[in-house]
């Protein structure tokens, strides 16, 4: 069924308010928050629909994000962190030598990259204060090289750090050509848009660390993103 034109142009008004609405001063404060869980509700819907066969309900949408629970304001907790799932690992594993803050999640990050196919995975494992893992991630990623594959898994560490509201995040990385960059603020111009977005995404984290480690140390990551990258794609 197509829009009646006073749809149309009732729609345009709310965009256009929108639009207005992300440069006020109040975004700045609870936007980001707000269209958050606007396009939350949204790709929910649209998960549902595809995935589960289920018919869009545009009440249904909007209940659901106006039930979203605003980000606790100053708090040094770690918010909702148990709804987490865990998978692609054992829960409950502790890793013999873990050093991490006293509260927080600490998150191990890695990469592979094959350079003649332009192919790539990333690996990322979030680990509570006592080295227990808590959810892990993968995904494969087609991009132009191993640097970019590195930043784009860091990058995806703040979007779902985000995305669960946590508050205290430690990010390691075997990359030290990369960590160096991030912590510097001296981007490659080849990755800096991906740097770009990391430098915005951590402002929502109020207490962000990145961390270089030596690569024995992060042979979890490594061996996720490993996995993804031959499941995806076989030998390369």
């Amino acid at each position: 069924m197509r829009p009646t034109v006073a749809q149309t142009q009732e729609f345009d008004s709310w965009l256009l308010d929108t639009f207005e609405w992300l440069r006020s001063p109040t975004f700045q404060q609870q936007g980001h928050f707000q269209l958050a869980r606007i396009l939350w509700g949204i790709w929910k819907t649209r998960n549902e629909c595809l995935v589960e066969g289920k018919t869009p309900d545009a009440v249904q949408t909007l209940n659901r994000i106006l039930s979203t629970d605003p980000p606790p304001q100053n708090s040094g907790t770690l918010g909702h962190v148990g709804v987490i799932p865990t998978r692609n690992l054992n829960p409950g594993i502790v890793e013999p030598n873990f050093r991490s803050p006293a509260s927080g999640i600490k998150v191990n990050t890695d990469a592979t990259f094959s350079l003649d196919s332009k192919r790539g995975a990333i690996g990322l494992i979030f680990k509570d204060g006592r080295g227990v893992t808590l959810f892990t991630h993968s995904r494969s990623i087609i991009a132009s090289s191993a640097l970019a594959v590195e930043a784009l898994a860091i990058r995806e560490v703040l979007l779902v750090s985000t995305n669960f509201q946590l508050h205290e995040v430690r990010v390691e990385s075997d990359c030290q050509a990369l960590i160096s960059q991030i912590k510097s603020n001296r981007f490659d111009w080849a990755i800096a848009p991906i740097l770009k977005d990391i430098q915005e995404l951590k402002i929502a984290i109020p207490r962000c660390t990145f961390v270089w480690i030596k690569r024995e140390f992060n042979t979890q990551a490594h061996n996720l993103a490993f996995q993804r990258l031959h499941q995806q794609f076989g030998p390369l």
